[in-house]
């Protein structure tokens, strides 16, 4: 699938798989002409059911296109067909905080407040931009949220969010992961 896509064996090089979902993955790449590492989303159109995901994944790519902040993983590249997308991002080497947390558990460690103060001001700096760019994430979990090798977040996968007309409408779709739903929101 991935390996014999002529756009990414033109620009880039495979050196491993990073993670896998249901329409795809994501693996780690070297690009032929400046030797950069990025993370390659592949995401394979032919396993939809329903063809407004495939809108929701175009989407993804223009809101990450249109998006430029510190605590945002920077978006390369987005080409699509009719039967698949890919999407070239900047690679965070540090992981993402869902695993960073079973580390800490496992090692029963605590993560210092500084850190966790840090890792919150700087979720509050990107939700504040992409909600005065009017993007709604909508789906911010520990497995969204990567580090860099520096311990600075990057927010990713904006796969169901919402880009609001302005910043006084509302989103009234229920969406993203329920454990990560307000109680508010599930009661309406």
């Amino acid at each position: 699938m991935v390996e014999k896509d002529k756009y990414i064996n033109s620009n880039y090089e495979i050196i491993r798989h990073l993670g896998k979902g249901g329409y795809g993955l994501v693996i780690l790449a070297k690009n032929k002409d400046n030797n950069s590492e990025v993370a390659i989303k592949y995401i394979d159109f032919t396993k939809f059911e329903d063809e407004s995901d495939i809108d929701k994944v175009i989407q993804e790519g223009q809101i990450l296109f249109k998006l430029s902040h510190e605590n945002i993983i920077k978006f390369e590249d987005f080409t699509y067909n009719k039967s698949r997308a890919i999407l070239i991002m900047e690679y965070v080497e540090g992981g993402d905080l869902n695993n960073r947390i079973k580390e800490q558990r496992g090692k029963r460690e605590p993560f210092k407040e500084e850190q966790i103060i840090t890792w919150f001001l700087e979720l509050c700096s990107v939700i504040k931009y992409c909600h005065l760019h009017h993007k709604l994430h909508r789906d911010l979990k520990p497995k969204n949220i990567f580090l860099t090798k520096d311990d600075h977040i990057k927010l990713g996968d904006f796969g169901v969010s919402k880009v609001l007309k302005s910043i006084e409408e509302r989103a009234n779709t229920k969406i993203g992961t329920s454990y990560y739903v307000s109680p508010e929101i599930l009661k309406d």
